[in-house]
């Protein structure tokens, strides 16, 4: 996620809002459990990634280890990378479990494992501490929320020149399932095209024929498959423009998102220099 950097906000909203657990439930989202903290709140379909919380991180001694700045087995960059990393995961929890039914919904889901003998209460009081941590308080990764892993996938190549930033498809078959409705479409309007160039061009070898009720047949055929090849090429021409148009409003999005996002950095910029 790091190497992406500034170019997160590809794949996530810039305000920074993570959805509770219930309305990921409302929004029927299966919640999948990872141990990958990269994949945690990336969502594609109807699958969303949650990495449990750990332990350690409400652990007092950790923190007073990482935040002990006479601590030289932690050079100061590493020191405020896991600083705000961890702080901007545990914002994250504060988000997902806001009432207490997501309460119970994470402890259905196994996300709460590492606390014996947790209740709603304490839980509230402690991670309540990091809902409004500022955006200059955790890392850039958490400043985008939920992010999208079809568009993590996509500008990884372009970004990182690798294939895909992560698939969870076991099978080739889930893999390439949805391309099918695309070529299966593409594949429709070829077949009209060409069955109706077929009785064109069938029709035209027997158009001498001095049967005037076949000549008109012939006709009505002829007609009847340039409408085809005609509106099966119009259609074509309407997905394009209609690609192309999500493209244009996808990029204007992104350019718009980019700009506030460059004027959000701006002040954390300033006031590190």
């Amino acid at each position: 996620m790091d190497k992406l950097g500034e170019k997160l906000w590809w794949s996530g909203p810039t305000h920074g809002v993570i959805k509770p657990l219930s309305e990921h439930h409302t929004l029927e989202r299966k919640i999948q459990l990872t141990e990958d903290a990269t994949l945690h709140c990336v969502w594609t379909d109807h699958i969303i990634f949650m990495k449990p919380l750990p332990l350690y991180l409400c652990s007092h001694a950790f923190w007073e280890y990482l935040l002990d700045t006479s601590n030289d087995k932690i050079n100061p960059e590493e020191r405020e990378k896991l600083k705000t990393m961890s702080l901007g995961f545990l914002k994250s929890y504060a988000m997902l479990i806001q009432r207490r039914s997501d309460f119970n919904m994470a402890c259905r889901l196994h996300l709460l494992d590492s606390f014996d003998g947790l209740d709603f209460e304490t839980f509230v009081r402690f991670i309540k501490a990091f809902d409004d941590l500022p955006d200059s308080a955790v890392s850039l990764r958490w400043r985008f929320a939920e992010l999208n892993l079809d568009s993590l996938n996509f500008y990884s190549a372009i970004k990182l020149h690798k294939w895909h930033r992560n698939r969870f498809e076991s099978r080739y078959g889930a893999f390439f399932e949805r391309f099918f409705p695309v070529i299966l479409f593409c594949f429709a309007m070829m077949s009209v095209i060409l069955s109706a160039m077929q009785v064109i061009v069938g029709g035209r070898q027997i158009w001498d024929t001095d049967n005037k009720g076949l000549r008109i047949t012939l006709r009505a055929f002829e007609w009847f498959g340039t409408e085809a090849i005609g509106w099966s090429c119009g259609f074509g021409i309407l997905f394009v423009i209609w690609w192309i148009g999500i493209g244009i409003a996808e990029a204007v999005k992104q350019q718009k998102t980019k700009k506030g996002l460059k004027q959000k950095l701006a002040p954390d910029k300033y006031g590190q220099a």
